[in-house]
């Protein structure tokens, strides 16, 4: 500081010269003071969080953090393994929710998660990895690539983005090629597997949503009956949308597909999401719908043992996730207020082996 204040002249007084180094230091003293203060503090910052990660990570292994950092919510991150993340579920099987539980709950167990939803898969989405795939393959192949070649090697690059960013993968799926699953296995993906065991609430969903195009078992109509064409829309919109079913009989039809379906598919996947077992959306998400300790125990549960594959999953952090929107939803309402022609297919699933799937 001394350095900083300027010498006076001989014609200076000593009181002016006093008055000039305390004007000098008012200057230069209380900024310096400051940023010495702010760098102590960010390198003691620094130097905590460094013994804290290394204390963790030796004590412990990558995948866990010790008990002092869960109770602070401040979990020591593990570094990215290289392994995605893949979720399999069906269109209006709950996967939306599903696959944001999923990235919170990774998250509150340290990972840093690259969710990438379903968009490498879908044909018609070009991404920058479709892209980059594409002109690195030409280069290296000497010849155009096919669709097939870039759709695996768009996974590839977007896998090593998030290993370069110390983050794994997560996105989810429906129907896997086997190309597809070929470069996934390569790359030791880890599977999760989930349902919608009511397949009545899934043909509502679908006629909502306007996913049944290829079998017409009924439309969108708004309350009074008039159509709508909001479709896939209806989830941003404030206005309610009903579904009418036009056929009863494809609509029994429909349903029966899909119990068979899903028991086709928790036989096919049962190995490759071992030692992850298939859960039910209903049974995740049933703790959101009553104030029952049991239940919320019982839903811990199923998400442990639904994302088991992906990390060392802990109990005590699951349920920290879930208990901020436990009993968060109101008791879902009879089927009477999504179904247009609601009476007609109660008394149809009357007569069915559905009757249990319809809320009165």
């Amino acid at each position: 500081i001394r350095d900083l204040i300027p010498l006076s002249s001989s014609s200076h007084t000593f009181n002016s010269r006093q008055k000039m180094m305390s004007f000098n230091i008012k200057i230069y003293y209380y900024p310096l003071l400051a940023l010495s203060l702010t760098l102590t503090c960010l390198a003691l910052a620094t130097v905590s969080e460094y013994q804290t990660q290394v204390l963790v990570m030796n004590n412990t292994g990558m995948a866990a953090f010790d008990n002092r950092v869960t109770k602070s919510s401040d979990p020591v991150l593990p570094a990215a393994d290289g392994f995605p993340r893949v979720l399999i579920a069906q269109p209006c099987a709950g996967s939306s929710a599903t696959i944001k539980f999923a990235t919170v709950i990774l998250e509150a167990h340290g990972y840093a998660v690259l969710r990438g939803g379903q968009p490498l898969l879908r044909p018609k989405k070009k991404d920058r990895f479709y892209n980059d795939a594409k002109h690195s393959l030409k280069q290296s192949l000497g010849r155009d690539p096919s669709h097939h070649e870039i759709m695996s090697e768009s996974l590839i690059l977007f896998n090593k983005r998030a290993v370069l960013e110390n983050q794994i993968v997560l996105f989810k799926v429906n129907n896997i090629p086997k190309y597809i699953m070929d470069t996934l296995e390569s790359m030791d993906t880890k599977f999760a597997f989930t349902y919608r065991r009511n397949t009545l609430d899934r043909a509502i969903c679908a006629v909502r949503d306007c996913f049944v195009a290829d079998i017409p078992i009924g439309h969108q109509v708004f309350p009074n009956g008039t159509a709508s064409d909001l479709c896939f829309n209806r989830r941003f919109s404030h206005e309610k949308v009903m579904a009418k079913f036009d056929d009863v009989e494809l609509l029994m039809s429909y349903m029966e597909g899909k119990d068979r379906s899903n028991e086709k598919r928790v036989e096919a996947f049962s190995t490759i999401v071992a030692p992850s077992t298939d859960v039910a959306y209903e049974d995740l998400f049933a703790f959101e719908y009553t104030n029952s300790v049991r239940v919320l125990e019982s839903s811990v549960k199923e998400w442990c043992n639904l994302l088991r594959n992906f990390g060392d999953i802990r109990e005590d952090v699951v349920k920290e996730v879930l208990i901020p929107y436990w009993n968060s939803m109101e008791m879902e309402k009879s089927h009477s207020s999504v179904i247009y022609n609601a009476n007609e297919i109660k008394d149809a699933l009357d007569a069915s082996p559905f009757r249990d799937y319809y809320r009165k």
